[in-house]
Formats: structure tokens, sequence, C-alpha cells
């Protein structure tokens, strides 16, 4: 929510976005940044705490990220556009996925998931059905070393957005067992979720708000009984949310593309990953087609080293293409092409030349897994 106080004077010719100015600055800074001029005087230079709050608190043509769920912090990666150009798909070996629907509504799905092993892997088949009908949501999944894994989550009635979950699997092979509770609240403008494995002690909590129109910030704390406990946290900002004219490479004419830049910041303190890392994406889309580019650069505090990735994709009208490269040689790269509606040929090919490590993958994605949008 926005507002200005009510003795704020009239909008001056220049100056400050004053749509929005955090509520939580003190009165006088608030109206120092409202009351920032008189009609007829030169604007003042853009630069200092004047550039910051008109291009990054109030930098035009933004997407309302404060209407918008911010997703919870196990998402946040996902929903950032740079996860598509720096972590591509890769698989080894050749891969089989089948998805069908097994109601109109498309509330039920089986899945087949074939893969036939490489020189680091065996060869794995695994079946699973999921369903969801909006109030409740369960999986069900077994694969070739009779690993069991089941999974419910039921809608609070009484609460809006909030869901209660359970979550058990067994392994014979192993010999072992795990049991997880986990909860998780949606609200308009944040999340809040949690969870508790049962027998191994241990549970972790989080929270994401939306704290600016175009900025969410999240904590998320794990902790496991006379272990240890780790601390998360992540930000991420639009920086550039607008519509842009740029000329078609093909037809050569002008067209209105839509333009985003998104900053993503984390930070981990644990016993073993004590990172700290920063990204940009840049995307440039027209229904959903068009490149991204993305770079970031982590570094690990427990030992003071240091990597910097940078990855490209694009989305064309029947797949998408992927590539990064990891300093100081790692290349991932990805291809995946739509043979028929149903049908989607995917390859992968990881190159380490550090380690003089290769791993080359070819698949098959059938039904449902061929219909799905390439990630953008």
């Amino acid at each position: 929510p926005c507002a200005m106080s009510a003795h704020a004077a009239p909008s001056p010719t220049w100056g400050l976005n004053t749509s929005f100015v955090p509520p939580i600055l003190p009165g006088g800074v608030r109206d120092s940044l409202q009351l920032n001029g008189q009609k007829g005087t030169p604007a003042p230079p853009d630069t200092g705490l004047r550039w910051f709050v008109n291009h990054i608190l109030n930098g035009p043509h933004r997407r309302q990220l404060g209407k918008q769920n911010p997703g919870s912090f196990n998402e946040h990666r996902s929903r950032w556009p740079g996860k598509a150009a720096l972590e591509p798909e890769i698989f080894d070996g050749f891969l089989f996925q089948l998805a069908k629907s097994t109601s109109e509504n498309g509330q039920s799905v089986v899945h087949h998931v074939i893969t036939m092993g490489s020189s680091q892997a065996p060869p794995n088949y695994q079946f699973s059905v999921d369903t969801n009908d909006g109030k409740v949501e369960v999986h069900g999944s077994m694969d070739s070393s009779y690993t069991l894994l089941g999974r419910a989550r039921f809608a609070l009635p009484f609460l809006s957005g909030a869901k209660l979950g359970f979550q058990g699997q067994v392994s014979p092979d192993r010999g072992d067992a795990s049991y997880t509770l986990d909860f998780e609240h949606r609200g308009s403008d944040y999340v809040i979720d949690g969870n508790y494995t049962l027998g191994a002690s241990a549970g972790q909590i989080s929270y994401v708000q939306n704290v600016l129109s175009n900025l969410a910030v999240g904590a998320q704390i794990t902790h496991k009984v006379n272990m240890f406990t780790g601390l998360q946290m992540m930000a991420r900002c639009i920086v550039r949310d607008g519509m842009k004219v740029m000329q078609d490479p093909v037809s050569k004419k002008n067209k209105e593309v839509w333009e985003q830049g998104v900053l993503l910041a984390s930070y981990a303190n644990a016993p073993m990953n004590h990172t700290l890392s920063l990204g940009y994406a840049h995307k440039f889309f027209s229904e959903r087609l068009g490149p991204t580019v993305a770079t970031e650069f982590a570094l690990d505090l427990n030992q003071w080293q240091s990597q910097i990735s940078l990855g490209c994709a694009y989305n064309f009208l029947h797949g998408q293409v992927a590539a990064s490269y990891l300093f100081p040689g790692v290349l991932m790269s990805t291809l995946a092409v739509e043979i028929t509606p149903n049908l989607r040929l995917q390859f992968s090919a990881n190159a380490d030349y550090g380690k003089k490590d290769y791993k080359f993958g070819f698949g098959l994605l059938g039904g449902v897994y061929a219909q799905q949008t390439p990630s953008s």
C-alpha cells in the first residue's frame, strides 16, 4: 500500500516518481522525497539516492510484483529467469518419459520414466501417479529398486491458501524409511512453509514476502537436533520490466517485445555450505518466444573460492536451446525440438574439461511432457 501524507504539496513538474514512497521511512525523509522541487525549476542530476528511488523503487514499466504471490523459498530460484540459461536439464545416456492423463479434466496423470543407464548410472524404471482436484494432491511412485514414495497434501477448509501434507518413503534395498510432515500457507503477497522429518529429528521453516512492488525477500532456517542450525536468505528484484520496440531479424519489421531484468541474491550459512551469490538475468520475449541471457557470481566463504557462470537460452516456436559455461572449464548445453504435438526430442551434452569428463544424452518425451512449454 502506498499513500502520501495528507499535507503533501501538488505534484511538481519534475523529480521523483511519488507513486510509491516507502512508508517505513521517517516522516522527514518521506517529505523530502515527495516535495522535491518547484514548478519551472530545472531538474537536478539523476544520481545517488534520487537514481535509486526513481529507477529501483519506482522504476517505470515495472510489473506489479506486489500483487503476485512470490512463491515459496524453495521455488525462488525456479522463478528466476536465469535458471533456464544457467542450469540446462543435463542427463546422461538414454531417457524416455511418457505422461498420460487418465481423466478428461487432466486431474490424474500417469508417468513412466525409463533411463537406459550409462557408465556412471545403472538403468532404472520409475512409475508414478499424480492426482490433484484443487483440494487434495496425491502422489505415489515406485522404481526398479522397489523404493516406494507416497505423498498427500490437503487444503485446510478453515484457512484459505493453507495446506497440510504427509510424505513417506521406504527403501527395502537400503533397509530404511523416512516420514515427513509439512505445512504451507500462501497469502496474497507472502508464503510461509515448514516441514519436520520424523526419526531424523530434522526440520526447517521458511518465509518469503513481497516488501516492495518489485522486491521479494525470504529466509529459511534448517535445524537438526544435536547437530547444526543453518540459515539461508534470498532477495529477488525486478529492475526492468516493460515493452520495447525491436526489429525482427527475419522479417526486418519492428515489433513490440517484453523486456525484463531480474537480480537474484542469496546467502547460505551452514557447516558445509557458507556461500554468497549474486546473479542477473535479462530476457526479451514475445508470446513466450525469445532469448534469455544470464550471469552469476558465487563466493565460497569457507575456502574463499569463487566461480562465475554465463548462460543463454532461446525459446523458438517448436523448442528451446540453452547453453552455459562455468569457469574455469565446464560447458553444458541442451536442445529440445518438437516433432509432433505429443512427441519431443531432447539432446544433452556436458563437458568438464578440467576432469576430462564428458556426458551425452538423448531423450524422447511423450504425452504431457511433450506438450509442456519450454522453460522461460
